[in-house]
């Protein structure tokens, strides 16, 4: 619902900031409460940059590979808890448990400044809001490379609608 609202790209950005910042907070966690809300925020935060990064990738991903995309994208999820399992024991061998979650909050927050740096809006969400037509240009230049520029007058139309009111 909100990445509808606001767009999937900085609910996804917002959401990796989240979790990103709630994973080193639990490295200097002190009690069993202040541990507890900070794995709870950093899962609502992991939960909502999936939805969002899902949404996104099934948008840019050509319709024949669309579920072959998202299914790659959701056997990254657990395949990114094997590395830190794998690494993990090293770090937790020679620096402690709390070097596992400062070493993995800046390393999601380095990406987070990568995605704020290069990842786009999606093309649907900035057509449905009536986005700039010369964004929407550039960044379908990116996608198809295209012959001779395309027309100031051009307008952009999509099959999707807006969704009004909320849904649970």
């Amino acid at each position: 619902v909100c990445a509808d609202r606001w767009g999937r790209r900085p609910i996804l950005i917002g959401c990796s900031v989240l979790f990103s910042i709630a994973m080193l907070a639990t490295a200097w966690s002190h009690t069993y409460t202040t541990l507890l809300i900070c794995r709870l925020v950093t899962g609502f935060g992991i939960g909502g940059s999936l939805a969002s990064f899902f949404a996104l990738s099934a948008e840019y991903a050509p319709q024949r590979m669309r579920a072959g995309v998202v299914a790659i994208i959701a056997a990254a999820v657990p395949f990114g808890g094997i590395l830190v399992g794998l690494a993990g024991p090293q770090i937790f061998a020679q620096f402690g448990w709390r070097a596992v979650y400062v070493a993995g909050g800046i390393a999601s927050l380095l990406v987070c400044v990568l995605a704020f740096a290069q990842l786009p809006e999606s093309l649907s969400f900035m057509v449905i809001r009536g986005g700039d037509p010369v964004t929407i240009k550039h960044i379908l230049s990116r996608i198809v490379p295209m012959s001779g520029d395309i027309a100031t007058a051009t307008s952009f139309v999509t099959d999707e609608e807006i969704r009004s009111g909320t849904s649970v």
